[in-house]
């Protein structure tokens, strides 16, 4: 009797256990879910309205990542890109950086201009580029 006892008092313990895990869970991911889709929203004001104002500097629109090449070849001959925004700067080698630009000319090239078009490639290879910094390579 004793052990009916205690087995139906683990039961009900794991079902409460379970029941609010799933329930933060749901919070957890209806509050990522929110704050992707608000960041999405922000990504395509950038990058894809017209209307809004840019900052420019010397020429150049300061809220993109730079692509600049390394004249230096240290890296077993390989020619280097370096990605640089917000301080930050990561080094992709020339033969990738074509990769990803086709790769990304394949799958999410839009019906969008040119200009804006490519104004997004260098947010795009930047973000990758540092969550592989992140990652470490790995993923």
């Amino acid at each position: 009797n004793l052990v009916r006892k205690l087995s139906k008092k683990f039961h009900n313990l794991s079902e409460d256990t379970y029941s609010n895990f799933r329930s933060e869970l749901r919070k957890c991911s209806n509050r990522l879910a929110l704050e992707q889709q608000k960041q999405h929203q922000r990504q395509n004001t950038h990058h894809f309205r017209g209307g809004k104002k840019r900052k420019i500097k010397n020429g150049r629109d300061i809220t993109t990542p730079k692509i600049s090449f390394l004249d230096d070849i240290e890296h077993g001959g390989d020619r280097q890109a370096l990605v640089s925004f917000g301080g930050i700067s990561l080094r992709i080698n020339e033969f990738h950086l074509n990769k990803m630009k086709v790769l990304f000319d394949r799958n999410l090239r839009t019906e969008q201009s040119t200009n804006q078009f490519d104004d997004f490639f260098p947010c795009a290879l930047f973000t990758t580029l540092l969550r592989y910094d992140a990652l470490e390579g790995a993923g």
